[in-house]
C-alpha cells in the first residue's frame, strides 16, 4: 500500500486543537450504554465487528469497551484528521475505503480488507461504518459481512440519539451531540450474518438500533 501523504504543520496544529476540543466536548456528555450482557461480553473478549452509521460515528470515541478497537477510514486528509482523533481515544487506523473494491484502480481497499481480517484473526475488534467514507448516507455496501465472513466473526449493530444535537452540513449529516447532553448509546445482540444476508439486510439490523428508546 503507498505511503499517505504527511499532513503540514498547519494540518497537525489544526487536528491536534481538534483533539482537545473533541475530549472536552465528550466529557461533557451524559452517557449510558444500553446492550445486552452478551453483547458487551464479545465486545470486551474481541474478535467482533461493531456497524453503525456513518452520522453515529462519534459513538466509536465514547469509551464502549472494544477489545483492541480498529476503525476502517480513508486514506484522504480527512481521513488522516479522523485517524488522529481516533487514536487519541485508543481506535487504531486501517487506512482503506469499501469503495475501492468496486473500482478498477484499487487505493489500499482490498489491502484494507486483507488487514481487517488479519486484526480480527489476532483477537482484535474492528469499527466499521457500512455507508462510509462517501455515503450515500446510511446505504450501505456490503464489506462488513464480507469481511465478518472471512474471519468467521460476528457483527454487533450500533447506533446513538442525544438529548440536543446539532447536525454538520457534510454528507452522512453528521450527528453532534451538544455539550452537556444526554447521549444514549444503544448496542445490538451478536449476529452471525446469515448465509443471505447482504446490505439490506444490515442496514436492517443498524436502523434498528437507531430507532431504539431509552428504557
Amino acid at each position: 500500500m503507498a505511503k499517505l501523504r504527511p499532513l503540514g504543520v498547519w494540518d497537525k496544529l489544526l487536528v491536534r486543537l481538534l483533539v482537545v476540543l473533541f475530549h472536552l466536548l465528550i466529557m461533557s456528555w451524559r452517557v449510558r450504554v444500553h446492550a445486552p450482557e452478551e453483547s458487551l461480553t464479545r465486545m470486551q473478549a474481541g474478535k467482533v465487528i461493531l456497524c453503525c452509521w456513518h452520522e453515529h460515528l462519534l459513538a466509536g470515541l465514547i469509551k464502549i469497551p472494544l477489545h483492541q478497537p480498529h476503525a476502517l477510514v480513508s486514506r484522504s486528509k480527512d481521513g488522516q484528521f479522523l485517524a488522529v482523533l481516533l487514536a487519541s481515544f485508543g481506535i487504531n487506523a486501517i487506512h482503506g475505503s469499501s469503495t475501492d473494491l468496486r473500482k478498477k484502480k484499487d487505493k489500499g481497499g482490498r489491502e484494507a480488507y486483507r488487514e481487517m481480517a488479519q486484526k480480527l484473526a489476532d483477537g482484535a475488534s474492528l469499527l466499521i461504518t457500512p455507508d462510509g467514507p462517501k455515503g450515500p448516507a446510511r446505504t450501505p455496501r456490503a464489506g462488513a459481512i464480507h469481511v465478518a465472513r472471512q474471519a468467521n466473526t460476528p457483527i454487533i449493530p450500533g447506533a446513538i440519539t442525544s438529548s440536543f444535537s446539532w447536525r454538520a452540513p457534510t454528507w452522512d449529516k453528521m450527528l453532534v451531540p451538544l455539550p452537556f447532553a444526554q447521549v444514549d448509546v444503544f448496542l445490538g445482540p451478536v449476529l452471525a450474518p446469515p448465509d443471505d444476508a447482504d446490505g439490506d439486510w444490515l442496514a436492517i439490523q443498524i436502523n434498528q438500533m437507531s430507532g431504539a428508546k431509552p428504557s
